[in-house]
């Protein structure tokens, strides 16, 4: 079915697809492009712009040419960059060896750096810097207009580990007309501020940024898949407070780690369950059926 937003796009997807050279990829590896999205927000401090985005095989395959999919907005921790998607993460292998194996549909991933300058933003709005307007409605504009996406909310999923946790949960619910799912690696659910950018502290930071006590009262009609490693000071205990604060129509799958710490082999390692749940609870995600 054509979208409005296919409709009115269509001539920029095309003209966007020419201008990168996108290349016929074969197998399940797929394809990274890097363009740069700038911020909306004022002058002032470190400004964002570069973003990551990996594409699956079948979005240049000429027979699939009029395929519209979904995307994963893709959060990465603090220190790091959008690169550690590629490696050690392993986007191309996990989405698409996931689709290959049917665990989940064909999907494109965006990855916002959330650390221009090496500033810690923590992907907050704040004085000089406007990051959570860039990653929750600058970049989905800006994608739905030049890439082949689907626009609804159930079609945009966020993922995010350690600080990315942070701003997945964050984005999605607070902006449930955005995203309709996430999955949360390592995530705590207060910002956390470097020396180096501190735009609140702890008596003005705004209450909608206290995330389990904001849920106590807000109940956003999204899924939230929630890694709790109980060998995590970080994020065990908060993510098991988060478990039990959520109601519905807010609904949230668990996965409990007794033996898992803070670390990137922990969060590579359920990935794919998490994609899994992510193809089986959201029907813009689910896997192509096999004949």
């Amino acid at each position: 079915m054509t979208t409005s937003a296919d409709r009115r796009f269509l001539a920029e997807r095309a003209r966007f697809a020419r201008q990168m050279h996108l290349r016929a990829v074969r197998g399940n590896g797929g394809q990274y492009i890097q363009v740069r999205i700038p911020g909306d927000g004022p002058a002032a401090g470190p400004q964002p712009g570069t973003v990551l985005i990996w594409l699956p095989s079948s979005y240049t395959d000429p027979a699939q040419r009029r395929r519209t999919y979904p995307v994963i907005e893709a959060f990465h921790g603090m220190p790091g960059g959008p690169r550690d998607y590629r490696s050690p993460f392993g986007a191309s292998t996990l989405l698409g060896g996931g689709a290959a194996e049917h665990r989940i549909g064909d999907a494109i991933m965006v990855v916002p750096e959330l650390a221009p300058e090496g500033v810690d933003t923590e992907c907050m709005n704040g004085p000089g810097l406007t990051m959570e307007t860039w990653i929750t409605r600058t970049i989905p504009d800006w994608v739905i207009d030049h890439l082949r996406v689907q626009a609804s909310p159930a079609s945009w999923a966020s993922l995010g580990y350690s600080m990315g946790g942070w701003c997945a949960v964050m984005a999605t619910v607070l902006h449930p007309q955005r995203f309709g799912s996430a999955i949360l690696l390592g995530a705590y659910y207060r910002p956390i501020f470097s020396s180096r950018w501190a735009p609140y502290t702890a008596a003005d930071l705004p209450a909608r940024y206290e995330l389990l006590s904001w849920l106590r009262t807000h109940h956003p009609k999204v899924n939230l898949w929630v890694e709790v490693s109980q060998q995590d000071p970080l994020s065990g205990p908060e993510s098991a407070q988060l478990v039990r604060t959520v109601k519905a129509p807010t609904s949230v799958t668990e996965v409990v780690l007794p033996y898992a710490g803070h670390r990137w082999e922990v969060w590579r390692e359920v990935t794919p369950e998490a994609l899994a749940w992510l193809g089986r609870t959201a029907a813009a995600f689910a896997p192509a059926r096999v004949a």
